[in-house]
This record gives structure tokens, sequence and C-alpha cells, in this order.
């Protein structure tokens, strides 16, 4: 495996990944975002997920009045982590910048991730901040800078910060690093076969946690992406109940590798701590949803030998009150 820039002086290669899926509203925005940035990409790689709208028709007129060397890939609808996938697997680029097709970039995002993968030869993860807009409105800036010092990252003084000792342990309780504000070293992502396809959600997080024990990752402290609130993104609250299936199934994963990933003892600790928490808010989510879900979920905390956690007469309680008032939540 190739060990990302051995020479700090030389330049880096870098490939912009964005996979789409009925993206017609936003895509433009997303390729228009990289055509301004200031620091070209050395290539483009756009993965079409099966959309049945007219993104493809639009990449392909925005393709022709751009000239940026673009590689369009089309596939059957297989989900986001194969269709980022798809690009990684035909990419010789050294780095891949992520951009989700509802997501931008300032002019000034790849640039300022190059010169924090130069000034830290050593990393394999770079990344930026992101401010939350909703029809030209901003509704919220610092996120990942916020996350951090939740989780107990201090803030430092200086334009980057370096993500070491501690790194895989902030990362646990929740993911604070989106996915279209980072760039990755290519090779060690290979190494760990790239984004598991298995996940239809939270595939990032199972991602950046495994990520996080190959090496160091590099915050820079600007605010280059803006990340796009609408009613279709997979983070939204209607989407809890399968968020906390694969947020547990994330966790684990990480707990059945632990030896693969040399989790050490403390490592291990904050795992399992979180897979309970995780197992807590899955059978509150599904009992939200009335009693079948939550019997569902049920099982499969039985299954997966959390019995304590799930089995809890307010989540049968709510689970029974949100079937007979008809009342469940969406998610």
């Amino acid at each position: 495996m190739n060990m990302p820039n051995s020479n700090a002086e030389t330049a880096i290669d870098i490939c912009v990944v964005i996979p789409v899926y009925n993206a017609a509203r936003f895509i433009v925005d997303a390729l228009d975002s990289v055509a301004i940035q200031t620091r070209r990409p050395d290539e483009i790689i756009i993965v079409d997920d099966g959309s049945t709208d007219n993104s493809q028709e639009l990449i392909e007129a925005w393709r022709k009045d751009n000239d940026l060397s673009v590689q369009v890939l089309s596939q059957e609808h297989a989900g986001l982590p194969a269709a980022r996938n798809a690009a990684l697997k035909i990419t010789q680029q050294g780095w891949v910048a992520l951009l989700d097709a509802d997501d931008v970039w300032c002019s000034s995002h790849l640039a300022f991730l190059e010169s924090a993968a130069l000034k830290f030869p050593d990393s394999i993860l770079v990344f930026g901040d992101i401010y939350i807009f909703s029809e030209n409105v901003i509704m919220n800036e610092w996120f990942s800078k916020e996350k951090m010092l939740a989780c107990g990252i201090p803030e430092s003084g200086g334009e980057h910060h370096r993500l070491g000792s501690g790194l895989y342990k902030s990362l646990v309780p929740g993911n604070y690093i989106v996915p279209s504000s980072l760039m990755f070293f290519r090779d060690v992502a290979a190494s760990l076969h790239f984004f598991d396809e298995g996940f239809c959600v939270m595939e990032d997080y199972d991602f950046l946690l495994r990520l996080s024990k190959q090496g160091n990752f590099i915050y820079t402290k600007k605010l280059t992406v803006g990340c796009r609130d609408h009613e279709a993104n997979i983070t939204n609250e209607k989407n809890a109940l399968q968020i906390n299936y694969f947020s547990f199934r994330a966790l684990r994963k990480v707990l059945d590798d632990s030896f693969q990933l040399t989790l050490d003892a403390s490592e291990q600790a904050v795992t399992k701590k979180q897979f309970s928490v995780a197992a807590g808010n899955l059978i509150y989510s599904a009992s939200m949803k009335g009693f079948e879900a939550y019997v569902a979920a049920l099982c499969f905390l039985f299954r997966n030998k959390m019995k304590k956690v799930a089995f809890n007469p307010r989540h049968f309680t709510r689970a029974l009150y949100f079937s007979i008032s008809g009342a469940a939540k969406n998610g």
C-alpha cells in the first residue's frame, strides 16, 4: 500500500466523487461549485445511481459547457455506498474528495484541503467545516467545530488541528465529519474495501470509525462547505429508526473486528458503552412507530444479546399507546 505524501513538497492529485440519485433540483449547483475551485480537481467522477428524473440530462448539458475532466458512470440503483465505491474502484488519483449532489463547495475548498494534506504528510484524511442552509438562509455554522468541542476535543489556536490520539474514541458517540467536507487518501481506504454496501444509511459513520484506526485526520478551521437542508435528507427526523438500526450495526461491526482494528481496552470500553446507548435509542425510536416496529426491534436486539436494554416496560407501554392511538411517528 502506498503511503500519503512521502514528499511533502509534491502536489497531490485529487479526484472528486459525486454520487447522484434523483438530484435534478440540486446537481447543477453542486457541479458549478466544483467548477469555481481555485485548485481545480484532476478528475471528476459522477455516478448516476439509477436516477429516474432528468439528472443525467442536466449532467450531460453541464459537461458540454465546462472544460473539466469529467467521467460519468451509470448503474442500476444500488445505494449511496455502492455509487461511491464504483468511482473509488476506478480512479487512479491519490486523494478523493467527496461531494454529495445536494451540497456545494466554496471556491477555496480543495485548495485548503490540499494545503492541509501537504502540511501534514502523514495524514490520511483532511476535512473542513460546514454551514447548513435552506432556501438561501444559513441555519447553522461551524457544525464540525461545535460537535468536536462537545466531544471534548479542545479548540486549536492554529489553522489546522491534528486528530491522532483519541480520534477513534471521539467519533464513537457520533460522527462530526460530514462527507462533503472531507478528502481521504485512496489507498488506505482501499485496504478497508471502501464503503460497506450493506449500509443504506450511516455508511460514513462506519467508514470513518474504521479509517480512524489507520492514521491521523486533520481538521482545517475553514468554513468551506454548504450542506443543504431539505425534506429528502437522510438525516431527517423521519428516518430516525433506520439511522438507529445502522448505528447499532456499525458499532457491532467494530466490536466484532476489534482485534483486526487493534482497538485497545479503553477504545473497546467506549464502544461497548455506546453500543448499549445505541440499543436504547433503537428500541425507543421503534416504540414511537407502534407495536409492530417495536416487536421487530425487540427481536433484533434479543438476537444481538441486548435483552436487558431492550426489555423495558416503558418501551412496551409507549409502543402500545402509539398503536392504539394511531399517532405513531414517521421514521
